[in-house]
């Protein structure tokens, strides 16, 4: 995990071998670019490119809308097959030096390389809420799979630490 404010990239090293999916995921408050820059749109900040040496990323989701109530954090999630053993070094770029921006990315070992997700078309490639600490967030829902894995990334701006729930492992926190 790797975060930072004010810089336009960024990098993180995930040990992997040959065949892991590998996922990043980066968090983005448009509201950070918003404030600096007199006359920024509120969506001024974006990802610009995610990279890793010997690994091609394919976008997953994109939540890139205003999501209403809070500071409309923009998400990604992309994911890539690792094509050696090591330690990947994944470097993402925003398009600006104004940029609030979280990132992380993990290896998944055993999972199915040729086809990472459910192919379920019912399942939501992803659920982003707009939640507070009076309403809470809940998402529900069913995989197809038993042998499913289920990511959730749970993004809070100073709001109450996040634990993982019963049953669920925290890979990472970025702040």
């Amino acid at each position: 995990a790797s975060s930072c404010n004010g810089c336009i990239s960024q990098y993180v090293h995930v040990p992997v071998k040959s065949g892991d999916v590998v996922v990043a995921f980066v968090a983005l408050s448009p509201q950070s670019v918003y404030s600096r820059i007199i006359g920024a749109k509120y969506d001024a900040g974006f990802l610009s490119s995610l990279a890793s040496p010997g690994m091609t990323f394919q976008q997953r989701f994109a939540y890139t809308r205003n999501p209403g109530s809070g500071d409309g954090t923009l998400a990604w999630e992309e994911y890539a097959i690792a094509t050696y053993t090591g330690t990947a070094t994944i470097t993402g770029t925003v398009n600006s030096t104004m940029a609030a921006w979280s990132m992380i990315a993990y290896s998944i070992t055993g999972a199915n390389s040729t086809n990472p997700f459910d192919s379920n078309p019912s399942l939501p490639s992803s659920d982003f809420n707009d939640c507070n600490q009076t309403d809470g967030c809940s998402v529900f829902y069913s995989s197809t799979n038993a042998n499913d894995m289920v990511l959730a990334m749970i993004g809070s701006q100073g709001g109450p630490a996040i634990t993982a729930p019963p049953g669920y492992t925290m890979i990472a926190q970025s702040n």
